[in-house]
């Protein structure tokens, strides 16, 4: 079940038109990026918190974004998911 202010706070930002203005933020992001980007790299480009640009990517996955392939983390050594705008 979710918790009362997750839904509170969801429902704010939808509202407040944060989430478009953040969504936003991450496509530009990624479609600036060819050769494609992960979501700590987004992170790291925007200023935006990774938990929100999870959150994002989540919404565009499969719509208007796709992963493709991962590359090695450089600071954990584990692979990320790359991503990339649907032509």
């Amino acid at each position: 079940m979710k918790h009362p202010n997750s839904i509170y706070a969801y429902g704010y930002i939808s509202a407040s038109g944060k989430r478009a203005t953040q969504g936003m933020a991450v496509f530009k992001c990624i479609q600036r990026n060819k050769r494609g980007v992960t979501r700590q790299e987004i992170s790291a480009k925007t200023g935006i918190p990774i938990n929100v640009v999870c959150a994002r990517v989540g919404d565009m996955i499969g719509k208007s974004i796709f992963e493709s392939g991962s590359r090695k983390n450089q600071k954990t050594g584990m692979p990320n998911a790359v991503l990339k705008v649907v032509s």
